[in-house]
């Protein structure tokens, strides 16, 4: 009894290796990881350790089993082989656009749960089995599917060559074209001068030197003009000289003192 389920055990872990090494199920179903080690019984996929974990956490909880540490049923086999990641992210996941909704990290575990949440709690991306995609054209439908160019050329497809033209920033002044075999002499701008192939700038008048200004009189000039001896006035014919310090005698430019009583 015991050595036909072991022979039993050996011949369904073989199936299961046949299965996980298929393209479809090399990678995880849930976070694209390689090498999955383990079996979503209640999907029919292959997950990883990480995912294994998670899918145990979401509501309603999933039941994982370990592919090599467990044993399985021929009708637990049966489901497995005619399941598969294919087939479950063909509805589950079936209106899924990865520029929408990008497949998360694998070593993020909180984005990972909560995609799992979308994916089989609230049915996001679920699609009924055998709809099309909405980003897909219906069957029979006229409209091309849209393909790059290069898988359309394939190595055939030329190569594109941009030159690239180097455009002078503005306000930079033209050079001069005489000096380009095959080009033309250029009539010069008016007010400037042409001196073999290159153009001489405008040359301007100088300005003329400002006037000098006027020097000012110091106050020792004044006080030196002031206190000078005037001219004595002229005495009148026959009299006799007036005394000094006489009423209007004064001569001018002294200051008569002040008195205060």
């Amino acid at each position: 009894m015991a050595a036909s389920k072991k022979k039993q055990d050996e011949k369904h872990l073989k199936i299961l290796r046949e299965l996980v090494s298929e393209p479809g199920n090399k990678k995880c179903a849930e976070c694209q990881q390689r090498g999955p080690t383990y079996v979503d019984m209640t999907m029919g996929t292959f997950v990883c350790t990480t995912c294994s974990g998670l899918l145990r956490g979401i509501n309603p909880p999933h039941r994982v089993k370990s592919i090599t540490m467990t044993s399985f049923s021929p009708e637990e086999i049966e489901k497995m082989q005619n399941a598969g990641n294919e087939k479950n992210n063909r509805v589950y996941v079936g209106k899924w656009t990865e520029k929408r909704d990008p497949t998360p990290e694998t070593m993020e575990d909180m984005k990972i749960k909560f995609f799992l949440q979308d994916k089989y709690e609230r049915r996001r991306w679920y699609l009924e089995p055998g709809a099309e995609p909405p980003n897909r054209p219906p069957a029979g439908s006229n409209t091309p599917e849209t393909k790059p160019l290069s898988q359309l050329l394939g190595n055939a497809a030329p190569k594109l060559v941009v030159e690239s033209r180097t455009v002078a920033p503005t306000g930079t002044p033209p050079t001069s074209r005489g000096s380009l075999p095959g080009t033309p002499n250029l009539p010069a701008p008016p007010g400037v001068q042409r001196k073999g192939s290159t153009l001489a700038q405008p040359q301007v008048a100088a300005a003329p030197a400002p006037a000098a200004a006027p020097q000012q009189q110091s106050l020792l000039d004044l006080n030196e003009a002031f206190s000078a001896p005037a001219s004595q006035p002229a005495q009148p014919f026959g009299g006799q000289p007036t005394p000094f310090g006489a009423a209007g005698t004064q001569p001018a430019g002294t200051l008569r003192p002040i008195c205060f009583s």
